[in-house]
């Protein structure tokens, strides 16, 4: 469930508008660089920035240890809840968080 919750959440943080335009133009140039080809969805764009994090910017990796943390944070608080009362809602896409 943790690992399914980190991959919905940090989709949602790369997908997000809110998240364009704030210090996730970090990795931005890593994206191009590395993952120009991937199509954003179900994770991909996430699988590919971790198949390179030895090769990623310092500020790529900073951005994406705190939203790890975020995420971590956010599971440990609401875990409990996401299985009483979202259990049934299907992974992806941003499901989990709107339930």
């Amino acid at each position: 469930m943790k690992t399914v919750l980190t991959f919905v959440l940090i989709g949602a943080l790369f997908a997000a508008p809110a998240y364009a335009g704030t210090n996730a133009d970090a990795c931005k140039p890593d994206i191009e660089k590395y993952c120009k080809d991937v199509k954003p969805g179900g994770g991909a764009m996430n699988d590919c920035l971790k198949q390179h994090a030895s090769e990623l910017s310092p500020a790529c990796t900073q951005l994406r240890q705190t939203a790890k943390d975020k995420v971590d944070a956010f599971t440990q608080a609401c875990g409990t809840d996401i299985k009483t009362h979202c259990g049934g809602v299907h992974r992806g896409g941003g499901r989990i968080v709107q339930c």
